[in-house]
């Protein structure tokens, strides 16, 4: 398929994905998506990055238990997504009782314990209630999931715990709810991967809708090909701290030399 736009408009294009997104998306370490995990892969030991992850083991899995985990490979049970309408982080595999997910069906919901939003906190899987305030994280810009807590006064945020514990052959952690500002950014800032559902795609579609001036031909396996460096870059840019500025004006460079 083959869509006719001014080159600097397809430019325009990838810079609007680029500023949209940078900070919202990225490539998971093991490639499948959809995915959540912590941002500094270095908490690790592995570096296979944490996951949130349904406590227990095959036939002794505990969807009312939940843990930080070594992001596991074929994403089983650390494989979770975020819903920015509902704002809930669900499970991608399993159901709230611990069921293999099946056809269209969405998994269950990560909830706050006994739907206490206080601070230590831990966490559970839950039939999802787009009214349970105890299921609604808002990601924040700089990655963090926060959970407002009208009792406290307090915004909390989805944290890793900072003692790593071995788990077989792999580590696992805490997750709890922490104060936000009283911890530290590496334990409460997560990568999400999802191909749908951001703002930043709808609002590419929308540029690209606009666009009818006279133009010549540039295949859509250009843009999509520009898009995928631009992940590769943003996920370099995100795993270094690298801050906003520098990431655009790297991720522009390559465009340019693309288009």
């Amino acid at each position: 398929m083959t869509r006719r736009l001014h080159q600097h408009e397809s430019l325009f294009l990838l810079t609007a994905f680029v500023i949209l997104s940078a900070v919202t998306t990225a490539t998971h370490p093991h490639g499948w998506n959809p995915s959540i995990s912590l941002t500094d892969d270095s908490r690790e030991p592995l570096e296979n990055g944490f996951c949130p992850d349904i406590a227990g083991f095959g036939s002794g899995l505990n969807c009312a238990r939940m843990q930080a985990h070594s992001c596991k490979p074929e994403g089983s049970d650390t494989q979770f997504g975020y819903d920015p309408v509902t704002k809930a982080i669900y499970s991608v595999t399993y159901t709230a009782d611990c069921n293999a997910v099946s056809g269209e069906e969405r998994g269950a919901c990560v909830t706050v314990q006994d739907n206490e939003i206080v601070a230590g906190a831990s966490f559970g899987l839950a039939a999802c209630d787009n009214d349970n305030a105890a299921q609604q994280f808002t990601w924040t810009t700089n990655g963090q999931f926060q959970i407002w807590s009208a009792a406290d006064n307090v915004l909390y945020c989805l944290a890793v715990g900072s003692d790593v514990r071995e788990a077989g052959r792999y580590y696992a952690a805490d997750l709890i709810l922490a104060d936000c500002d009283a911890t530290d950014l590496v334990l409460t800032q997560w990568t999400v991967d999802n191909q749908e559902g951001f703002a930043a795609e709808e609002e590419e579609e929308e540029v690209s809708g606009n666009q009818e001036e006279e133009s010549e031909d540039i295949d859509d396996d250009d843009i999509m090909g520009g898009q995928i460096l631009v992940n590769c870059s943003m996920h370099n840019a995100t795993h270094s701290n690298t801050n906003m500025t520098n990431s655009s004006s790297i991720l522009c460079n390559n465009m340019t030399t693309m288009v």
